[in-house]
């Protein structure tokens, strides 16, 4: 059973995490483990050169491996990144960016995550990303 529905994960954003609204990230699904989050495209997102900035590609992923914390422990809205690398693979285009997220091994305290970023309609992936979540303890 996830711990956070999609309308819960995305009234969350939008009422605690402004960086979230003003990126305009939605998520499309979650379920036990994973997740799937868009990111529309917009011009004032992207590098001299004409591709998004990477750290508005790990922001997604970010957000994406946190609503995979929220799905997997109870209380994951207490999740903290503990560690964070990105590959990135292939410059983006002028779409949407969609990136989905999933858990490679979960414990009680400790969860290794990983996301691919992807421009919408894709099946290469432009970044890559592994991350590891801490639950603080209570």
């Amino acid at each position: 059973m996830s711990h956070i529905s999609v309308d819960d994960f995305n009234r969350l954003i939008r009422e605690q995490s402004p960086f979230g609204v003003w990126l305009g990230l939605t998520l499309e699904s979650v379920t036990p483990g994973q997740a799937r989050l868009r990111l529309p495209y917009r011009p004032e997102l992207l590098r001299p050169g004409g591709t998004v900035h990477g750290p508005v590609l790990m922001a997604a992923a970010d957000y994406a491996m946190y609503a995979v914390a929220m799905s997997i422990w109870e209380r994951g809205g207490t999740a903290v990144s503990a560690n964070i690398n990105i590959s990135f693979l292939r410059r983006t285009s002028d779409r949407d960016l969609v990136c989905e997220a999933r858990v490679l091994r979960s414990g009680r305290r400790l969860a290794f995550l990983e996301a691919n970023v992807f421009s919408d309609g894709s099946t290469e992936p432009t970044a890559h990303v592994t991350a590891s979540y801490a639950l603080p303890q209570e």
